[in-house]
């Protein structure tokens, strides 16, 4: 009995052997199989942990199973709404990744990795991961304020009848509505946003019109966000564009006082004329007064050249003579 035991142990060990053998064996062949130029690469992705703590150390591991060949690996981290938290990062080595997170609350983090290049013809089409981890963080009931961007030009300048578009964090804290205010001091009206909820971390866009007032002077105004405890500013300059408005309106009033004068000239060189007639003596004399008197003059000579003929083919002389001679004078008196 005992020496059959035996055997039958013998025969299976060398069944198993033989077995583990062929299956080294196929493996080999299968890879030796392979056509040049390909291979059979496949990437993995795995962290220390699934659970930290807020700006506790979160270690990366990107798994090759081949690395006889160049390749480079993309790895990157988001948030469940797809939010970048960490910038795509390339790698050509396999060495461990670390991350530090800095949140306000607690967050999901998906971590990712993708074989982006392989120097060869890679069979195997799974390159591609992600990795959830939880990162909690301490509730914190102070509330803080930020303008994380403004819409604006390195210069922060900005034209009068234009909006001003900014960018503000608010962490609400332990409140439960958390009201904060924004305008331009001296230029918009104080508007109003509500956060809703405790520890709540929003961000949001807001917009302020900037009235085209020509009597907004260009200068440096502050763009305040405040709510009843905190106040945050940021500096920018409103230019006025209305110059080129008010100098052609200079020009227009220059040509207005110039026409005044022209008339105001003209006006008193009247007076002039009609002061100097007041004294008797002659400073003005009109081109009708001139056509009169020459008028005058020709239809005296014509009545003189008609009194001669009438004179001259009159029998009684004398009496012509006379009577001519009184209408000449009347005339003449006139």
């Amino acid at each position: 009995m005992k020496i059959f035991l035996i055997t039958a142990i013998f025969l299976l060990s060398i069944q198993t052997i033989y077995a583990h053998d062929v299956c080294n064996s196929t493996l080999e062949n299968n890879t030796n199989m392979l056509p040049e130029g390909y291979c059979s690469i496949s990437l993995g992705l795995q962290t220390d942990k699934t659970e930290y703590k807020n700006q506790e150390k979160i270690t990366i591991y990107n798994i090759l199973n081949d690395k006889n060949y160049n390749y480079t690996i993309d790895y990157w981290i988001e948030d469940e709404e797809g939010n970048t938290i960490k910038e795509k990062t390339s790698t050509t080595n396999t060495n461990n990744k670390q991350y530090t997170p800095k949140l306000d609350q607690d967050t999901t983090l998906i971590i990712k990795n993708n074989l982006t290049k392989i120097d060869c013809n890679n069979t195997i089409n799974d390159t591609h991961n992600e990795i959830k981890v939880l990162v909690g963080v301490e509730e914190n009931n102070i509330p803080s304020i930020k303008i994380t961007k403004l819409y604006l030009n390195r210069t922060k300048k900005i034209s009068i009848g234009q909006n001003l578009t900014a960018e503000i964090t608010v962490y609400s804290g332990n409140n439960t509505e958390y009201e904060v205010y924004y305008h331009i001091k001296n230029i918009t009206e104080i508007q109003n946003y509500t956060i809703t909820g405790k520890y709540k971390n929003t961000k949001f866009n807001i917009t302020l019109p900037i009235k085209y007032d020509c009597n907004i002077s260009t200068n440096n105004y502050k763009f305040t966000v405040n709510s009843e405890d905190l106040e945050v500013e940021e500096e920018i300059v409103i230019i006025n564009n209305c110059k080129i408005n008010t100098s052609e309106s200079k020009i227009t009033d220059e040509n207005t006082t110039i026409k005044q004068g022209q008339n105001f000239n003209t006006s008193e060189s009247v007076i002039n004329v009609l002061g100097g007639t007041v004294k008797g003596n002659l400073v003005y004399e009109s081109s009708n007064v001139k056509a009169k008197n020459i008028a005058t003059y020709l239809f005296m000579v014509a009545l003189a050249a008609i009194t001669m003929g009438i004179i001259l083919t009159n029998k009684n002389t004398d009496k012509t003579i006379k009577e001519s001679t009184e209408k000449w004078s009347s005339q003449l008196e006139q």
